[in-house]
């Protein structure tokens, strides 16, 4: 009897280290997509690379620079991000921002992206988190939007925004 005690409280610890946290759980619309709300601090009185740092990332773009992304905002700010998942292919990042706006939210960018990642890495490792407010024109005149990937190390990278979106990606987005 003990030793299924001591299985079962593993078994649900592995279980709650999976699920988001209580305070993200707040199921919008459950017959389109899936929409989680987190809630952060934005702070923009830190660098760029003071932002990756605190997320302790495995690997990040080399072309994610200040110079690419420059941190537009003062001070502090308490957002609310909503993680959408559309759970189905989706064309354009277009369609992905049309479809943000019916449910009155735009992108995050990546300083919001990268508020969310510092507090949320366990989200973070589930699934690969775009943020579309972001975009950077690449040197061969292609649109690039920043990423944050999971699995068994957590990688910030850059993402095409002139091509679909598969079934398995979240977007990070603000209420407007």
């Amino acid at each position: 009897m003990k030793r299924f005690a001591i299985t079962l409280v593993a078994m649900l610890t592995v279980v709650m280290a999976i699920l988001p946290p209580a305070e993200a759980l707040v199921w919008k619309d459950p017959a389109a997509s899936a929409v989680y709300t987190y809630h952060v601090t934005v702070n923009y009185g830190l660098s760029l690379t003071e932002m990756i740092r605190a997320g302790r990332y495995d690997w990040v773009d080399p072309n994610i620079t200040s110079d690419n992304f420059p941190i537009n905002g003062k001070g502090t700010k308490e957002v609310a991000l909503e993680l959408v998942h559309f759970n189905r292919y989706i064309n354009s990042s277009e369609e992905v921002i049309r479809e943000l706006g019916k449910k009155g939210l735009r992108p995050a960018t990546i300083v919001e992206l990268l508020a969310f990642s510092a507090k949320y890495t366990d989200v973070m490792r589930q699934s690969t988190i775009a943020a579309l407010g972001s975009v950077w024109l690449s040197l061969d005149g292609r649109r690039r939007v920043p990423s944050i990937w999971g699995g068994r190390g957590l990688g910030l990278g850059l993402d095409s925004f002139e091509s679909g979106w598969n079934g398995e990606y979240r977007f990070l987005a603000v209420r407007k």
